[in-house]
């Protein structure tokens, strides 16, 4: 492997690891039934249930719309690689401040556990997936899928590390203990609660010290993928095919903006964007997918609860969703440069909707059934994600896809 050739590798592998910390995000459903359990007995808000909780995923999505939409222009003035370290600070950050704010209202913690977070993650998505494949222009789309499969894989990562710190030893929620004192004594038909919480001390005291070690962690892992972003490499740029490789192509691309970074420049393109048809079918098909990933990461615990007598196990088939999440992202990524994006949506949302509106029945089955329906909806959810961003690069030039990808993550 040539010099060249290591050096663009371990940028996408800095990518890869930038993205495998953001995943975390696909733990909310985990986090949320300890932090509600927490804030009902401890916070100023003890009639907090999982609806209300949802307020802070609900945020967390209204801020990825509007960052997302922004930063493509923020990058033309920043550039990407302070995009990426000044949203990894700020979603490190979010952990720490949340250690404060579990203890006051809801709406504190929305603000630090759902804008914090959101404003950090979509400040850095868009430039650590575009440095990325920007390494290797001729494999995009599998390049796009190895750097955003990471999200998935955090999924499985962070979901395990939460629940052996939080509940090692497989409590029950509270209105289970309540009826029998362990989820082997219990039948069924006390299990079917809309919602259960978590009272015990042995749960609860641990919650402070979680936000601690994912802060910690989060530091550690974006500090190493930011330093193995941030070196110069060679970069292909679309306008003569060639490489460069005697200083950062982001600098010669900033420069040569310098001129006409401008009002008139902003509004140029987007006029530009929002005129595509392109644009419209994309930015619908994600907005849509958006809308399904957020609502079902964030209740597919909740909602195994009613039923599953285990807390691990619902714990570790969600970790298990984030390995078949990872996989589904690498996969699309790779069938992307085998086949058409039309060809892959078609099949993904297809089988995606009969999944989904078959996975309330998993209930009436048993955890066998609902830990093969999460595996397949995580893994077919990833289509989007794996695909829309080398269809930008390969659609527009470069001076343009930053827009269109941002106003698509919109």
């Amino acid at each position: 492997m040539g010099s060249s050739t290591l050096r663009r590798s371990l940028v996408v592998f800095g990518a890869f690891i930038i993205m495998f910390t953001l995943g975390s995000n696909f733990t909310f459903g985990n986090m949320m039934v300890y932090l509600v359990s927490y804030m009902r007995k401890r916070s100023e808000v003890p009639d907090v249930t999982y609806g209300d909780f949802i307020r802070v995923a609900a945020l967390f999505g209204v801020t990825q719309g509007f960052i997302m939409c922004l930063s493509g222009f923020i990058v033309q003035f920043t550039g990407h690689k302070p995009c990426i370290l000044i949203g990894a600070l700020i979603f490190m950050s979010h952990t720490f401040m949340s250690l404060y704010s579990i203890d006051g209202s809801l709406w504190q913690v929305s603000f630090t556990y759902g804008f914090i977070p959101s404003l950090g993650q979509n400040l850095a998505y868009l430039s650590t997936i575009t440095l990325a494949m920007k390494c290797f222009p001729d494999k995009r789309a599998t390049i796009s899928g190895i750097v955003t499969a990471g999200l998935g894989i955090g999924g499985f990562f962070f979901n395990e590390l939460q629940t052996l710190y939080l509940n090692p030893s497989n409590l029950l929620p509270n209105e289970l203990a309540k009826k029998g004192g362990s989820y082997d004594s219990l039948s069924s038909t006390n299990i079917l609660f809309k919602e259960n919480y978590f009272d015990q001390s042995e749960v609860l005291d641990r919650v402070p010290g979680i936000l601690k070690i994912l802060g910690i962690v989060y530091g550690i892992l974006l500090s190493l993928g930011v330093f193995l972003m941030w070196d110069s490499f060679p970069c292909f740029t679309p306008q003569d095919g060639s490489y460069y490789t005697d200083y950062d192509c982001e600098e010669k691309e900033l420069l040569d903006r310098t001129e006409d970074s401008s009002v008139n420049q902003f509004k140029r393109n987007l006029y530009f964007i929002i005129n595509q048809v392109e644009f419209r079918s994309l930015w619908l098909t994600r907005f849509f997918i958006i809308l399904i990933n957020n609502t079902f990461i964030s209740f597919y615990k909740a909602f195994g609860q009613t039923f599953i007598k285990n807390d691990l196990l619902i714990s570790t088939t969600g970790s298990i969703g984030g390995i078949a999440n990872f996989l589904g992202r690498f996969v699309f990524g790779l069938l992307m440069d085998k086949t058409s994006y039309k060809n892959i949506m078609i099949v993904s949302t297809t089988v995606l909707t009969f999944l989904l509106a078959s996975f309330y029945y998993t209930k009436d089955s048993g955890s066998l059934a609902y830990g093969i329906g999460l595996c397949s909806i995580l893994f077919s959810l990833p289509s989007v994600f794996s695909t829309q961003p080398p269809i930008a690069q390969e659609r527009y030039i470069f001076y343009y896809n930053i827009y269109l990808l941002s106003h698509i993550f919109f």
